[in-house]
């Protein structure tokens, strides 16, 4: 299954991304029991689990600014509202 635009793909590959990792790193710290390998490795996972979703918003913020439209939108587009407000 091919999704249609740069946003549908982007959202599947970061939830992927972000689920994946988390998941991973925190088998990693229940495997190793209460210490400070697992403090470390909480700490990772919790920096994942904010970054990746923010670096995903500022791409599709940049895709978006520079000409890069969704596929089938069957709504307003609010954003496009927002960025014209702004200018």
């Amino acid at each position: 299954m091919r999704f249609p635009d740069f946003f549908c793909r982007l959202h599947a590959a970061t939830k992927c991304d972000t689920l994946g990792q988390t998941c991973i790193l925190l088998g990693i710290a229940l495997f190793e029991g209460f210490s400070l390998i697992s403090v470390k490795v909480l700490a990772i996972s919790i920096f994942l689990f904010i970054s990746s979703p923010t670096a995903a918003q500022t791409l599709t913020k940049g895709a978006y600014c520079s000409g890069v439209r969704p596929e089938n939108l069957t709504e307003e587009d609010a954003y496009a509202i927002q960025l014209e407000d702004t200018r």
